[in-house]
């Protein structure tokens, strides 16, 4: 993935709210972490999961309360 290519991440939240699905299209052999934060401003980002692409669609779940707010971004390397 080049720095001009975009790439959709689908989120789903669950009706319950208790779980946000994301779901990442990967190139084979590529590495990947998702990160969170509970603002855009964090200095900090915590990694929510680290993953090897491998040319299919890697679903990444995250399990929050109904208050939570928090941010995502994708880290490919």
């Amino acid at each position: 993935v080049s720095p001009e290519e975009e790439i959709r991440i689908k989120v789903k939240i669950l009706p319950d709210g208790s779980c946000v699905q994301l779901s990442v299209p990967t190139v084979f052999g590529r590495n990947y972490a998702m990160e969170w934060a509970d603002a855009l401003d964090e200095r900090r980002w915590y990694v929510l999961k680290e993953f090897k692409g491998s040319g299919l669609i890697i679903v990444v779940e995250d399990r929050v309360s109904l208050s939570a707010q928090r941010f995502y971004r994708l880290r490919i390397q």
